[in-house]
């Protein structure tokens, strides 16, 4: 943990507030107003909260419209309700169904190549599939428009 004296003068600022706002029981001032206390703006209050959380100085727990701050070197926070955590950091509902791939088959327990098997394997496989399609529209547009081969095969023409 980093000592809250080797702070920047902003984020020093900012996390002085952060403890006025614990030692008195508030609740944790939002980035719009630690932004205006700073003179500065919303966003950079919020890279300095992620700053202070990143360097061990302070913790947050952070819900859908309210955030919890606890001062480490003290363990005092500020008020309000534990928030419920954010969406993103839920974890997922068992009775929702998972979302449906958007290319190809969704995955199996019989398919060798689910998501679960080795990159280059997929990778490899669909460069095989590629070279497929491309050789079989190579057959179809020659059969189509009667062009002629030229005495080459399909396998020996560029890609």
């Amino acid at each position: 943990m980093l000592s809250p004296d080797l702070l920047r003068p902003v984020d020093q600022r900012v996390y002085e507030i952060l403890v006025a706002a614990a030692d008195a029981g508030e609740c944790c001032p939002s980035n719009s107003a630690l932004g205006a206390r700073i003179d500065g703006s919303a966003v950079q209050a919020s890279d300095i909260l992620r700053r202070l959380e990143r360097r061990g100085v302070i913790m947050v727990a952070r819900g859908n419209n309210s955030r919890l701050v606890t001062i480490v070197a003290s363990g005092r926070r500020t008020a309000g309700p534990v928030p419920e955590p954010h969406w993103r950091d839920r974890a997922p509902d068992p009775r929702q169904p998972k979302p449906a791939r958007i290319l190809g088959k969704p995955p199996s327990a019989s398919d060798p190549l689910s998501r679960d098997e080795n990159l280059a394997a997929r990778i490899e496989a669909d460069q095989a599939r590629l070279r497929a399609e491309r050789e079989h529209w190579l057959r179809v547009e020659q059969e189509r428009y009667r062009l002629p081969r030229r005495g080459r095969l399909i396998e020996e023409m560029p890609a």
